[in-house]
């Protein structure tokens, strides 16, 4: 989470200033676009992006530059696209 603060992701704010130092986490207007709303998002975008079918080529390119087959989504799922 820190990183995610630090990158401009997310935000804090004190809680409760009668309650000591507690801090929350609050979304900034990049973190805001991940929600589902009304307003237009990227989560579906995102959703996408995270696909097991897309991600997975990406982790047989070394065994894809050994092999005959055309394309790495070929070598992960054994079938071309």
């Amino acid at each position: 989470m820190s990183l995610l603060i630090h990158l401009g992701f997310f935000a804090t704010i004190k809680i409760d200033p009668n309650y000591g130092d507690q801090e929350g986490y609050v979304l900034t207007p990049s973190s805001k676009l991940l929600i589902k709303s009304e307003m237009a998002n990227l989560s579906p975008f995102v959703q996408a992006m995270v696909d097991p079918v897309l991600v997975n080529p990406w982790q047989f390119l070394g065994d894809w530059f050994r092999s005959n087959e055309e394309t790495a989504f070929e070598t992960a799922h054994g079938v071309a696209m």
